[in-house]
């Protein structure tokens, strides 16, 4: 692991790069791990000239193997900016290790009915947590909201998820992307029997 680092009076940066490694090598993790450096240094240099510009900012990132099992691998890569505020951004690539490939929605699926289906169920369950604790807030077509942001109605094709220990489709959503920032990156459980119809391969998710 690399981490990238700087420091100037109360600023600081520190970014931590996920490396892939394999008992052989493989297209799949030589490929990551260069997106990885590249995106990190891409990062690192930009709030690098934020702390020689005099601006108070603390920048840390890293990352963690959500899954690491005969089938998948998931990494996770999370990058928090404090300056004023805090925002989070978070990252994830899921490995098929069988199939040796980056796995994305429209490489699972047949065709795009997922994009409704998903997105239905994602809908119902963001108004079922509403219900149960008013503290839970989405930006729903069956809620108030303020008038400057829209209301999710689907999700998009390459839509930000990954795949967990139980072989589940998890939907991920940008922090401030369908709720206020409080609620962080909101995360959403596809129950496979929804979407089995609409997978390239039924069993694809099974354990």
């Amino acid at each position: 692991m690399q981490t990238l680092t700087a420091k100037k009076e109360a600023s600081e940066i520190a970014i931590d790069v996920p490396k892939i490694e394999t008992a052989t090598p493989t297209k799949v993790a030589t490929a990551l791990n260069k997106k990885y450096l590249k995106e990190a240094q891409a990062e690192f240099q930009q709030v690098k000239k934020q702390l020689f510009d005099g601006s108070r900012v603390s920048v840390t990132g890293d990352f963690e193997k959500v899954v690491d099992d005969s089938r998948f691998l998931v990494v996770k890569r999370t990058l928090t900016q404090i300056q004023g505020s805090s925002a989070t951004t978070t990252q994830y690539d899921t490995i098929d290790k069988k199939l040796n490939v980056v796995v994305s929605l429209p490489l699972i699926f047949k065709n795009e009915d997922y994009l409704s289906v998903i997105s239905e169920e994602i809908k119902q369950q963001m108004n079922e947590q509403m219900k149960a604790d008013p503290n839970q807030i989405y930006w729903s077509e069956a809620a108030d909201q303020p008038t400057d942001v829209q209301p999710f109605k689907q999700i998009k094709p390459n839509q930000t998820f990954y795949i967990n220990t139980k072989h589940q489709l998890i939907i991920t959503f940008a922090q401030g992307e369908i709720a206020p920032y409080y609620m962080g990156t909101p995360e959403f459980v596809i129950p496979t029997k929804i979407i089995k119809q609409q997978l390239a391969s039924p069993n694809y998710l099974s354990n």
